[in-house]
């Protein structure tokens, strides 16, 4: 009986603990949506030519933000939307059309935010945009 009680406790801790860590990156989501939007002014040289570095910072939170949206957080798709976040994504992917890096972390966002029934606002923003005619 007591240890049932302890566990109870303990994962309503684990709950809040969750709830405001993901909020708490929900709020940062602005400066986020301007890290992936920021110019690299760095080059590296290809064997297809002299290319612009998309650098380690924007491939980490983008994946920082997958698995954000993988939390199930209710704030999440809100705050990704408010932040046109889909978009930014999509337009630093046509930006670097050979960093294949990049383009595994977009497409990781995206089937992150595609199967979400209940993210339909969300959804719409990825169908409306221009991605999708691009691809095609």
């Amino acid at each position: 009986p007591g240890h049932t009680s302890e566990k109870k406790l303990e994962d309503r801790v684990l709950r809040r603990t969750n709830r405001v860590f993901v909020e708490s990156i929900c709020s940062k989501m602005p400066e986020l949506v301007k890290l992936i939007q920021g110019d690299s002014a760095a080059e590296v040289t290809t064997s297809g030519g002299r290319v612009r570095a998309v650098g380690s910072v924007v491939l980490e939170v983008l994946s920082l933000l997958t698995i954000l949206k993988k939390s199930g957080g209710p704030e999440v798709p809100r705050a990704m939307l408010d932040h046109s976040l889909v978009p930014a994504c999509c337009a630093r992917l046509f930006a670097h059309p050979w960093n294949s890096l990049l383009h595994f972390s977009v497409k990781s966002l995206l089937l992150a935010v595609i199967p979400a029934g209940s993210d339909d606002d969300l959804l719409v923003q990825v169908l409306e945009g221009d991605f999708l005619p691009r691809c095609c």
